[in-house]
């Protein structure tokens, strides 16, 4: 899950994404053992900032080593980019859209802002990934 937005290119050049993770999990070891404090003030601040823009875009798929085996994007209109990037790698995709989106990819129509509905929604295909990887 993505927090702030999809970056165009996280899949198409995951090589690039791959080398800022592994950047993103060496600045926060780095954080966690207290050896960021041990520089200059001025080196310190630079890496915080760093840190904290990696967190805003990366912090979602921190865990990923590769590229995934399905999608499951909320707002298709929002993120169209994202479902460009995964029709064209060939990755399947889930869309959750409003009533004013196309259909026509694998799609489940939602009302706007109704947050109970993902929620359920979450749940519920936590558990069907769940199972289907334990039947495997």
């Amino acid at each position: 899950m993505l927090i702030k937005k999809w970056l165009g290119g996280m899949l198409t050049y995951w090589y690039t994404t791959k080398t800022r993770l592994h950047k993103f999990r060496s600045l926060r070891t780095e954080q966690k053992t207290g050896r960021i404090h041990s520089l200059p003030k001025k080196d310190t601040a630079i890496l915080k900032r760093q840190l904290l823009h990696l967190e805003t875009y990366l912090g979602g798929i921190k865990y990923m080593t590769g590229l995934p085996d399905i999608v499951i994007i909320i707002d298709q209109q929002e993120e169209y980019t994202a479902l460009r990037e995964c029709i064209t790698l060939g990755i399947p995709t889930i869309c959750l859209i409003d009533t004013n989106c196309d259909p026509e990819k694998y799609s489940i129509t939602k009302k706007r802002e109704n947050s109970k509905q993902l929620g359920f929604f979450g749940d519920w295909m936590q558990l069907l990934i769940h199972d289907l990887t334990c039947t495997e």
